[in-house]
């Protein structure tokens, strides 16, 4: 069976009764374009004959009730799911608002739904051959922060240290990792940390000691030495002996540099990132470059080759539809092309908070979609 729990609030400004919920799933999907019709607004979930399930009380404007709906996979008034798959399920609430005389349905959650062995069922077998999948772990900050280096460290705000401490983002884009390798340690042999060069000068300088401008002459002590020097021993004893991929400095637009003939600082942000990334321990990768926001283009492309750049991470609808490998460029004539290695679409999009359905927990379906599209390309995409 199938069991979702939740919380249901009454935005409105009416009392709602006779609420129920109900769960629905539609057919397995086939391809990778149809994870993408699942996720959207206009997915079909007609597949299963389940009932709606009461929930108990009526809820005033801004109450609030918790719930929890079940649905067998078979059997009578079931999802009718009896193979191994990946399906599109939905979370359907419908009430009676007063004043109304007939019931809506008051707000919907969907999701995807792996399914490797149903009861009764046959049962995915293990791949012959693993999927060449790695999976990369942003760690970047939002933006440049160090005003000055020489003697001890200034920066121009103290914000990162609320992202560095406990509840931060970057606090818990890390302990994500090292809760979910002490349960699984091989989980490390299939991510691979892509680090912003910039953002590990500023948080070892503040591990030693830092302060932050206050006016433009005065500046006052920072206050995230201690979750820096926490934050930087997770990062190192997580990376060591494990993939590390090197951004450009402080995240710098290659094809911007490249345009403005600036291969100088294109070596610096490739050449002096890779050197502060290496001081984390890791199998630091320093001939593959990541471009932000897949900005590629041929004069980009003839300069990374130059500054020794072997292979280009960028999503296939930048220039190279339907790559599953390394592709070389189209059109370049530069000598040794770097080969493009294309980033997965359908997982990273599975993985992005949805926004056609604001209320609800949009972090947590997106954890739940993007778990659904590992295990597909790894499970059923033998494309």
């Amino acid at each position: 069976s199938v069991t979702v729990s939740g919380t249901i609030t009454n935005i409105s400004d009416r009392r709602i009764h006779q609420i129920t919920t109900r769960l629905q799933v539609g057919d397995a999907v086939t391809s990778a374009a149809d994870i993408r019709t699942a996720l959207a607004p206009t997915a079909n979930y007609t597949h299963g004959d389940t009932v709606f399930t009461p929930v108990p009380g009526t809820l005033a404007p801004g109450q609030s009730a918790s719930f929890s709906v079940t649905a067998d996979l078979t059997g009578p008034d079931s999802l009718r799911v009896t193979k191994p798959g990946v399906y599109p399920l939905l979370v359907n609430v419908q009430g009676v608002p007063d004043y109304s005389p007939t019931s809506y349905r008051l707000t919907v959650a969907s999701m995807l739904l792996p399914v490797l062995a149903p009861p009764g069922g046959s049962q995915v077998p293990a791949p012959g051959t693993p999927a060449k999948l790695t999976i990369l772990w942003p760690l970047i900050d939002q933006q440049p922060r160090i005003v000055s280096d020489t003697g001890q460290l200034i920066l121009s705000d103290d914000t990162l240290a609320a992202s560095l401490g406990s509840g931060g983002r970057l606090f818990g884009l890390l302990d994500a990792v090292r809760q979910a390798s002490q349960n699984s340690p091989a989980l490390l042999s299939s991510l691979c940390f892509a680090v912003d060069p910039d953002l590990v000068a500023t948080v070892t300088g503040m591990a030693n000691g830092y302060r932050v401008l206050s006016g433009p002459d005065t500046t006052v002590p920072g206050t995230g030495s201690a979750a820096a020097a926490l934050w930087l021993s997770t990062l190192k004893s997580l990376a060591a002996n494990h993939c590390v991929l090197a951004l450009p400095y402080a995240d710098a637009d290659l094809a911007a540099l490249a345009h403005a003939d600036g291969t100088d600082l294109t070596q610096l942000a490739l050449s002096d990132g890779a050197a502060d990334v290496r001081s984390l321990g890791g199998d630091t990768l320093t001939t593959v470059a990541w471009p932000a926001d897949d900005t590629l283009d041929t004069r980009t492309m003839t300069g990374l080759a130059g500054d020794g750049i072997h292979t280009v991470l960028l999503d296939p609808t930048s220039g190279i539809p339907n790559a599953t490998g390394l592709t070389p460029l189209a059109g370049f004539t530069g000598g040794n092309a770097p080969a493009v290695l294309p980033v997965d679409p359908v997982t990273s999009e599975a993985l992005a908070p949805r926004v056609d359905e604001p209320d609800v927990d949009t972090q947590g379906i997106a954890a739940q979609d993007g778990l659904a599209a590992v295990i597909y390309r790894t499970a059923f995409d033998h494309g």
